[in-house]
């Protein structure tokens, strides 16, 4: 449409991310949590750590791209992807995920249970991946956000076909306006999980250390 050549390249790259605790290969089970927009894995993973335990691994990756939040310094923050070459971040994270996975698999074995929860933009980068991934999800929770408005639909049933999900809302969450909520029931109705638990809470949009514990709790 601008009249340039667009061409594309592949190239390899690092990229952090953050466990609680150091794996020890005891572990039964994996968390993958993804931050929200604007957040670091940091700030993020501290919000889990009273949920920490022997048996029990939890990892936030960072979102692949990271922008200073006001002007040309200060603060920092990460997302998972802008409307701008939209397709190649998505490409990017679900590789990216991937990895993490494939290397906390390498140092606690291939047997852990896999949970996922995504917060605000993570929640969609969640449902991405899910879509994506050959790894079976245990549980999927998607809190303060909800499915990616792109998601392959029939791919994604098949994957959560034995997954447990839940779906978490603060009863003063500003961020999910009613039709928001409406356009995300329309959408599970049409998927029909088997397991599925909706869960509301007094606040607004952030996680809620209560409510944390008892997804934990439930999916040992």
């Amino acid at each position: 449409m601008d009249g340039f050549h667009r061409a594309a390249t592949r190239f390899s790259f690092e990229k952090n991310y953050l466990a609680a605790t150091k794996p020890t290969g005891k572990e039964s089970d994996l968390w993958l949590v993804l931050h929200g927009y604007g957040q670091l894995a940091p700030y993020f993973l501290h919000k889990f750590r009273h949920l920490v335990a022997p048996d029990r691994l939890i990892v936030a990756p960072e979102g692949i791209n990271r922008f200073y939040q006001e002007g040309y310094s200060g603060r920092v923050g990460a997302n998972w992807m802008t409307s701008h070459e939209r397709e190649n971040d998505i490409a990017n994270c679900n590789h990216y995920l991937d990895g993490v996975v494939n290397d906390c698999l390498e140092q606690i074995g291939p047997a852990p249970r896999i949970h996922l929860l995504g917060f605000s933009q993570g929640a969609a980068t969640a449902s991405r991946w899910v879509a994506h991934t050959s790894h079976p999800i245990t549980s999927l929770t998607l809190w303060g956000g909800g499915l990616a408005h792109d998601l392959d639909l029939d791919t994604f049933r098949k994957k959560i076909s034995a997954t447990n999900i839940f779906l978490v809302v603060g009863r003063q969450d500003t961020f999910l306006t009613p039709s928001k909520i409406q356009e995300q029931e329309a959408l599970w109705k049409h998927l029909q999980p088997m397991h599925t638990s909706t869960i509301q809470y007094e606040g607004g949009h952030e996680l809620m250390p209560h409510v944390l514990a008892d997804i934990f709790n439930r999916c040992v």
